[in-house]
């Protein structure tokens, strides 16, 4: 039995790992290689990446204002500009999510594309480079995961919608012929934006988003599937009200109405194959999209009746929001409590399931919450297994019945099943393909044995050590033969040889992460090829923790799926005795005499070891740290403050520069009011007759300068109000600079 097992579970890693299919004899395309590269990275950065879950509640409360500030319709200058102090409001309410407030996008748009452009394309080099790096070294420095998590998590998730804004913004102005720059510099800034929006969703949706795990992440999900419409949700709505904000008055309206289907749209994808797994979130997401399609709703009236709105909108929004959460949660609560009636009927009577249970997605959501409430028909996989054979070919069946099993450690049996089955029913696609890696990848992590493939890797691997000592042997006897013209290129191979030992125990002991052989071997190498008796002695600490049946590294997918459904139990009571008896295996397989001759040999030398390399660590050089500081006084006095003084001389000089043309501007407005105030007094004395005047003329789209109305005794007033608020900025030309002789000159000009 324990060797059947072993040959499956070998068998089984085996096939899962995509490098080492067809065993190299067909090479890969760059795009696969590269794929699997970055596959590998993501696996590993988030294996040994801090968990972020503080990160991860904030932008959760982040996305979901992602979802309510675009109702508000921010962009849209005309709907707002009757009300100065709602304006103000709703500045403090959405600018956070937006960045720039809508007077300045137009100006501020190229710099964001092009700030975007660059990050994006940054991001692309970077993660490429440390793929290949990882792939060829095993290694990464130490703050690299934690960078590009936190990146993912957060800043990612900012920089996106901000592109999905913007460039949304500059086609509406490339379609209503507003553009702010010449064409062809449109043109480009629109393809690459859009094609790095593109790139990064579907490195998200399908890189970012596929994990075997419970793996935390902001508005966590069970399936990609439900992460990924809630994230393409978004940034589509933010996308269209971009196009809508920046346009003509017809496709304003379109795009409107398109934006608020998307957010009846985002229900189905909030409940997608189990969808969130956290209560209060889900509650938020389906008030947020409740609310942002009745406001859309609203707000296309608006459109239609071509007038302002006022504070009433944000109070009908808000009332409307609590009342849509507090409907979400009982509604939420009901069909959860007809789930666990399910349940009950199906663990009376399996027979049951048929009749109750008519679809994989039916199921999937039962199943969660089954497990979100830690129900016994779930807990013994007796639910999961009768979907996996009411519907053998469903990927979300055995996906689901994958990803639960995956977070106890003492299933792996099980799991190495279910994965074998999925190759038998011959399911098929990247979804399929990954989640067998990530299973295979798994198994690997919690394997406590020496495997046939295990056996294997580590018999190669001490051919190349055993090599790597001989050259070692080999510069040892040219310092003793005093053989300089040799030396360098000896050197050399070694240390290249020990480069490449060191990748090579990096890979396994990544993939075998709690496996004592593992540990032995590398401990030998450290104190054998590198002498390091620190490192020694902490590895060989863990490997007598390991063959004692204690782990020394966290199974991750345990403690997520704990931390994910805390009602979960810790172990199960169904553990099989084969699993038991492979942890609490004993030291028959360890040569025990030669570890306890290796460790008395190696006391006296480990003492005086520690000794000397004390005393090394301890030498201190005055020279160096002394040019260290002078280097650090150079770049901070010469180049630095230099910068920072240029800079702010800059802008006070710029300042005093720009602040005479402001008058020019007034000077020049209040010349064209006195024209327009006569014109428009014309008008509207004309209006009132009109038998006398036989023209009609046309209105224009855009009337943000005359008040945004076509009435024209309105406009009028809007004129006076405007020439009256003129007397102000004449104030402040009067009193700027008083005694300058140039500006005496000026005054003297204008106001005589």
């Amino acid at each position: 039995m324990d060797n059947s097992s072993e040959t499956s579970r070998s068998s089984f890693s085996n096939m899962g790992s995509q490098s080492s299919k067809y065993q190299g004899i067909i090479e890969k395309s760059f795009f696969k290689k590269t794929r699997n590269e970055v596959f590998f990275l993501f696996s590993y950065l988030y294996s040994v990446a801090p968990n972020f879950y503080w990160l991860h509640t904030i932008f959760s409360i982040y996305r979901i204002w992602q979802l309510i500030a675009p109702a508000f319709c921010y962009g849209f200058i005309n709907l707002w500009k009757g009300n100065p102090t709602f304006q103000q409001i709703i500045n403090i309410l959405v600018l956070p999510v937006y960045l720039i407030p809508p007077s300045k996008r137009e100006g501020a748009l190229l710099y964001v594309l092009v700030i975007f452009i660059v990050l994006m394309v940054t991001l692309i080099f970077i993660i490429l480079g440390v793929g290949r790096s990882f792939h060829a070294n095993a290694k990464l420095p130490k703050s690299m995961p934690s960078i590009i998590v936190f990146f993912f998590g957060s800043i990612g998730f900012i920089i996106e919608f901000l592109g999905a804004i913007y460039s949304g913004e500059l086609i509406g102005h490339i379609i209503s012929d507003t553009i702010p720059f010449s064409l062809p510099v449109c043109c480009i800034m629109l393809v690459l934006t859009l094609v790095l929006f593109l790139a990064y969703a579907y490195f998200y949706c399908d890189v970012i988003s596929i994990s075997l795990t419970f793996q935390p992440n902001s508005l966590q999900t069970v399936t990609n599937k439900s992460q990924t419409g809630i994230f393409l949700i978004t940034n589509l709505i933010a996308f269209f009200l971009g196009i809508a904000s920046a346009t003509t008055r017809l496709v304003t309206r379109i795009f409107t109405i398109i934006s608020m289907v998307l957010y009846g749209c985002g229900f189905f994808f909030v409940f997608l194959d189990g969808g969130l797994t956290n209560f209060v979130q889900t509650i938020c997401i389906c008030a947020s999209l409740a609310s942002g399609f009745l406001g859309l709703a609203i707000i296309i009236v608006f459109l239609f009746s071509q007038t302002t709105i006022s504070e009433v909108y944000l109070i009908i929004y808000v009332v409307f929001w609590l009342i849509a959460a507090i409907v979400s949660s009982f509604v939420i609560n009901h069909i959860k409590k007809k789930h666990l009636e399910v349940l009950d009927r199906i663990m009376d009577d399996e027979s049951e399931f048929q009749h109750l249970v008519k679809s994989p997605a039916k199921y999937a959501r039962v199943l969660v919450t089954g497990f979100e409430q830690s129900h016994p028909q779930c807990l013994n996989w007796n639910f999961c297994r009768l979907a996996t054979v009411q519907w053998p070919n469903s990927i979300i069946s055995w996906y689901l019945y994958a990803k639960f099993t995956a977070i106890y450690p003492e299933e792996t049996m099980q799991l190495i099943c279910i994965g074998k089955s999925m190759k038998q029913h011959k399911l098929k696609g990247g979804f399929v393909r990954q989640t067998i890696d990530q299973m295979a990848s798994l198994i690997r992590q919690r394997e406590p044995n020496l495997s046939r493939l295990l056996q294997n890797k580590l018999g190669s691997i001490n051919k190349d050590v055993q090599s790597t000592k001989h050259k070692l042997r080999n510069v040892w006897d040219m310092i003793i033969q005093s053989n300089i013209g040799e030396m360098e290129i000896a050197i050399s191979k070694t240390y290249t040889s020990i480069e490449k030992n060191e990748a090579e125990f990096s890979h396994l002991l990544r993939q075998y992460p709690n496996n004592r052989f593992v540990f032995r071997a590398y401990s030998r190498f450290l104190v054998e090829v590198q002498a390091d008796y620190k490192k020694y002695e902490v590895w060989e600490q863990s490997t007598k923790l390991l063959a004692r049946g204690m782990e020394c590294n966290e199974d991750q997918a345990h403690e997520h799926g704990l931390h994910t459904y805390p009602l979960l139990p810790t172990y199960l009571k169904t553990t099989s005795s084969s699993n038991s008896k492979m942890v609490m295996e004993s030291f028959e397989d360890v040569s025990t005499n030669n570890e306890l001759t290796f460790h008395d040999s190696m006391e006296t030398s480990m003492d005086n070891f520690f000794t000397i390399e004390d005393m090394i660590d301890d030498i201190r050089i005055p020279s160096i740290k002394k040019t260290i500081c002078v280097r650090l006084f150079l770049l901070f006095v010469c180049v630095i403050c230099t910068i920072v003084a240029g800079i702010l001389f800059d802008n006070f000089y710029l300042r005093q520069l720009t602040e005479p043309l402001e008058f020019v501007y007034t000077l020049s407005y209040m010349r064209s009011m006195i024209f327009h105030l006569t014109g428009y007094s014309i008008q509207t004395v004309l209006d009132k007759m009109p038998d006398k005047v036989h023209r009609t003329f046309k209105d224009l789209d855009n009337l943000i300068y005359l008040g945004s109305t076509t009435k024209t005794h309105e406009q009028l007033l809007h004129l006076v109000k405007e020439a009256s608020s003129l007397s102000n900025d004449i104030v402040k030309i009067q009193n700027f600079q008083k005694g300058d002789p140039l500006m005496d000159k000026a005054r003297s000009l204008i106001f005589t």
